[in-house]
Formats: structure tokens, sequence, C-alpha cells
């Protein structure tokens, strides 16, 4: 086999053009970050010696910022130990403990290496469960690009009570599920209106549908119990991802009373769990250390910070009559050109501008900071972001949306 030894990033990616499958074959421009080499707390390090403070953070799900001490001293205290078993371990079983008892009302937790893999399975289980067969989810919702192609799923608009309630009532005995995200991030940050919420738990009451709430993105964003608890919500079913896998691709259901028992791969009794036995020890113990280090004072601290620092930046383009809002659920932020609240997926397209975000982007870039590469894409302030950090964004912004 032929060895390689690289000397700068240009070798490497040529490297990447001639074996990476869909890496792009034209040239990265020179400007643009394009081999990372190292990251630390909210700073990120290129091979071209480009420091970045970053603002995507593994897509939010690096809460704690990149490396943090905790997190790399379990992953090592197990690695050491072995990476893989394809048996069930200790790590799995305190994880799962440490989520249920933050989730109210959740009973059970599963274990499965990928986001997509877990909401099929909840999916799954609700069919199983009531006998049904349709699903419900909406427009903006990830589950409605991945349960796009099942003719049994009927897509609705977000925050459309009207919609909500005409198909639940028309066709509820047919319904097994309704799958929402009560704070999406597709198009970027959008809650989910109050009045359609209360639509939705009132339905919930009357009709025999499990209602899986997807916390991909929420979960233990700003407080251990996640967007249930922000929005007053009783789900039977929580998807989560991001934050509880530490940065690594690691997704858990949490479940209330006997839906465990309808999930795939459990037909064969208790004993048999096939994904969480062959998950590698390394993520759960990742998982586990990160949220061993949330607690009330972190949460309080970041959700202050990061809630301020969007006030801050809203109150300046409000001064300045600047056609565009910054749209949080907490530390998870997402610019939109556009003065109005966005609250829908017709209205999320009408703030998106490609061409003045990328603009934005550079002129950030030239600046140290590293935002998203589409405007779609939420940043994120984290416990790892310094005031100094979180400041020197702000005084960016102003700086661009003044000259611009």
């Amino acid at each position: 086999m032929a060895k390689y030894k690289a000397k700068n990033t240009e070798h490497y990616l040529r490297h990447a053009r001639q074996f990476l499958a869909g890496y792009p074959d034209t040239e990265i421009p020179a400007h643009e970050p394009r081999l990372v080499k190292q990251a630390h707390r909210a700073r990120i390090v290129f091979r071209d010696n480009q420091v970045y403070t970053d603002y995507c953070l593994g897509q939010g799900s690096l809460i704690l910022g990149h490396a943090h001490r905790n997190v790399v001293l379990g992953v090592k205290k197990i690695a050491e130990r072995g990476l893989r078993f394809d048996a069930l371990s200790i790590e799995s079983i305190n994880l799962a403990g440490q989520i249920a008892r933050n989730l109210a009302g959740i009973d059970k937790v599963a274990f499965y290496p990928c986001y997509q893999q877990s909401l099929q399975a909840a999916v799954t289980a609700a069919r199983a469960y009531t006998g049904k067969r349709k699903v419900i989810t909406f427009e903006l919702c990830s589950a409605s690009g991945m349960l796009s192609q099942e003719a049994e799923t009927l897509i609705l608009p977000f925050n459309d009570v009207t919609a909500l309630q005409a198909t639940l009532k028309a066709q509820a005995q047919q319904i097994a599920c309704v799958v929402l995200e009560a704070v999406t991030a597709a198009k970027g940050v959008i809650a989910a209106r109050l009045e359609f919420l209360s639509a939705l738990k009132e339905l919930q009451k009357d009709q025999d549908i499990i209602v899986i709430l997807d916390e991909h993105k929420t979960g233990f964003r700003t407080n251990p119990a996640g967007a249930a608890h922000d929005f007053n919500l009783n789900p039977e079913v929580i998807c989560l991802s991001g934050i509880m896998g530490g940065g690594f691709p690691l997704s858990a259901l949490g479940l209330r009373g006997s839906l465990s028992g309808c999930l795939p791969g459990n037909a064969a009794g208790p004993a048999d769990f096939p994904e969480t036995a062959d998950l590698s020890p390394v993520m759960l113990r990742a998982g586990l250390s990160t949220l061993k280090v949330l607690d009330h004072t972190h949460y309080t601290s970041l959700n202050a910070k990061a809630q301020q620092w969007g006030d801050q930046m809203n109150a300046f383009f409000q001064e300045k009559d600047i056609k565009a809002h910054i749209a949080q659920y907490k530390s998870m932020l997402s610019l939109f050109f556009a003065k109005e609240a966005v609250c829908s997926d017709t209205s999320a397209t009408r703030a998106l501008d490609a061409e003045k975000y990328l603009s934005l982007r550079r002129y950030l870039l030239r600046r140290g900071i590293l935002f998203p590469q589409v405007q779609q894409t939420p940043f994120f302030i984290t416990l790892s972001h310094s005031r100094k950090e979180t400041q020197e964004l702000l005084t960016s912004l102003k700086n661009f949306f003044t000259v611009s």
C-alpha cells in the first residue's frame, strides 16, 4: 500500500478529491476554513493556522464547548478498557438512568446509533401500540423529510391549528402518532405557538394517538427536562440526540409505560436489546459525562447570557430600522432577514437571503468568527463562549449591518 506523507493543506485536499466520495471537485477558496486541526472550548484551529471563535459547535451538540476536560477524561478512561463489547455495558445503564430521572414521566430509555434510526423506531412502536398506520408531522420538522416517502405520512403546515384539528377530526381512527418539534431548526429557529401546542394537547386527551416529541436539537439545551418542560408538554415518547451524545452520533428514545415493549428488535423478550448492546461505551460515556456537568447553575448562566445577547442584537435592529431579527430558543439562535417574527415555512422562506448571508459569513470569517455555512442552520452560544467572544460577535454583526 502506498504511503502518503502530508506536507500541507493542499496535499490533503488533493487526496480528499481523489478518495472521498462526495467531496467537491472544485477548489475551495483559500479564505474558507478547509481542514481542521484541533479545537478547544470555543476556539477551532485549521491547518492553515486560521483560528476562529466557533458558533457551530458540532451543530449544537457541544454545549460545553470543544474537548471539555470532564468529557475527554471520561472517554479516555473508557477507551482504555475497550472500544466495543457487543454486550450490555454499565455506561448504557448509567446514561439511561440519568436521562429517565431528568425527563418527567419517562419510564424506559432505548439507545440508537443515529437520530434517524431512533425516530423511525418511535414511529414503529406507535404503530404497533395503537394498531394504526398513519403519521402526522409538520413542515419545518425534520421528520417531514425523513418520513415524506411513506404514503401513510401526512405533512401539515407548522403552527396551523385549523389544519391540525381538521385532520385529526377526519382521520383520528387511522392516525397512530403525531411527530412534533416544539422548536424547529430546519429553516432557522422557529418555535411552536402556544395556541398550536394547546390544540395538540386537547386533541391528545380525546384521541388514542401517541405524541412523539422530537428533541434532537432541544433536548438538554435549556434545562435537564428539555422543551417538554419549557412548553408544558406531556408526550408519550421523546426523541433525543445531540447534547446527550456529548458530540458523538448517539440518539435515544424516552418512553412512557409499556410502549418500550413495542420497539422493533425487542420481540425476543426483555433481554434482547441489539441496538444498545451494539453501541460503543465510549459514546455513552461522553454523553453521561456531559449531562453530569450540566446543572442548574450552568443552565441559568447560559440561558441568561444567550438571552441578553439576543435582546441586545434585536434592540440594535429595531433602533436602526434594519430588516432583520434574531430568533432564539435560549442558546440556539438564527438570523432572519425580516422584521416580523417567523412562524411558518412560508414566512421562513421569505426571511432567507442566501447571497446576503454569504456576504455576512465571509465578513465574520475575516474577523475570526465561524458561522454555519447556510442561513437555515442555527448558530449556538455555549458555556465555553466568554463574554469577550460574544461581545466581539455582537460588534461584528452591528458593523456589518451598519455599512451594508
